[in-house]
């Protein structure tokens, strides 16, 4: 068993071979369809582990962020420069958002959360559907 009656991980070997395939699936999947990896690890860790969404919406932050650090560092050490006043902007406004939807999420069941993430996931995926049509018929 992966998780203890706490909801706490056990790390085994099983539970380490399961975190490298879902670090494989969501970075193949992000490489392949440009999608943030968000959008991978929240269904796959809420499939796959009793660990409510409030953890595993907080799961994913945390490694979308790490991953995304080591994506800037990279890209700087080869030479990219970042335009400052945009990523500042987006940065602050991005630190708002997740702040205001933490204190949202606190008063809304679990229930309405995650339907709301289906919600989200259904849209961006009929989104990149009509782009995909678009751009055969436009090309």
């Amino acid at each position: 068993d992966y998780l203890q009656q706490c909801r706490r991980f056990i790390w085994a070997v099983n539970t380490w071979l399961l975190f490298l395939m879902f670090g494989a699936v969501t970075g193949f999947m992000t490489g392949l369809l440009a999608v943030g990896g968000g959008f991978i690890i929240v269904p796959l860790l809420r499939q796959f582990t009793p660990l409510p969404i409030h953890s595993c919406i907080a799961t994913s932050l945390m490694i979308v962020a790490l991953v995304s650090i080591g994506g800037i560092a990279v890209a700087v050490i080869q030479g990219a420069t970042l335009p400052l006043p945009f990523t500042l902007w987006f940065v602050l406004s991005a630190a708002t958002g997740m702040s205001i939807g933490r204190r949202l999420s606190q008063h809304l069941p679990e229930h309405i959360v995650q339907k709301g993430f289906s919600g989200l996931l259904i849209v961006v995926a009929l989104g990149m559907v009509f782009n995909a049509v678009m751009m055969k018929f436009s090309g």
